[in-house]
């Protein structure tokens, strides 16, 4: 063994020695390496977030509290296909038959125009911000257990021709109503996840309503119009 042998823990390591791996580190050394490797792995513990194996207290997954929402009815038509887009999410389709918990929304819009056509002044395309607050509560006690906002963006096309404006903005709120929809879902889901059947949530406040946006007349829309 020369001065130029690695050195380990314990001083030099004999490379001729039999428990002496490439490099210079020893077989204990590395065994001990592993050993803590696998002790580190074995506090991790990845699932499916909707996995119906895994029930927390009272064998309660996530989809049995999703199934469990309902969703008050409303006459709006954005608001009513958010809320159809959830319920398909939530149960595949139809009520529950025992709600335990209900999910309130308030859904805003807001448009913008983006684009401007250079001969008429007009816009030639609108950017639709759709907002989302919502309340989840238990029904028993109406305790609060999440509270937040989502929103989503649409882009849609203006044309001279009327019934196909309103139907390319009829079709970005349904395309912002959906991305609103899945966000939902995901976060509802990611807090059943941790409070299964809502145990050990926090009472929240409640959300602060938004003020209401009055919509853009369909004077200003048309070809030719701007607004004052």
């Amino acid at each position: 063994m020369s001065s130029a042998d690695p050195m380990g823990p314990d001083g030099p390591i004999d490379p001729d020695r039999p428990d002496a791996l490439p490099g210079g580190v020893s077989r204990r050394t590395a065994l001990l390496g592993l050993v803590g490797a696998a002790l580190a792995l074995g506090g991790c513990q990845v699932r499916p977030l909707y996995a119906e194996i895994g029930a927390g207290p009272g064998g309660v997954t996530v989809m049995d509290d999703l199934r469990k929402i309902s969703i008050p009815v409303t006459t709006a038509r954005l608001d009513q296909v958010l809320r159809n887009e959830l319920i398909y999410q939530f149960t595949g389709g139809g009520e529950p038959a025992k709600p335990v918990y209900t999910l309130r929304i308030i859904v805003t819009t807001i448009q913008s125009s983006v684009a401007v056509q250079v001969m008429s002044q007009v816009p030639a395309s609108y950017i639709l911000t759709l907002t989302a607050n919502f309340q989840l509560y238990r029904n028993d006690n109406r305790q609060t257990l999440l509270t937040g906002v989502s929103t989503a963006d649409a882009s849609f096309d203006y044309s001279s021709q009327r019934f196909a404006n309103l139907r390319a903005k009829q079709d970005a709120e349904d395309r912002a109503a959906k991305v609103v929809a899945n966000d939902l879902r995901v976060r509802l889901a990611a807090f059943f996840a941790t409070h299964p059947g809502g145990a050990g949530a926090t009472p929240v406040p409640l959300p602060v309503a938004p003020t209401p946006v009055e919509p853009v007349p369909s004077s200003a829309l048309a070809p030719g119009r701007q607004g004052s």
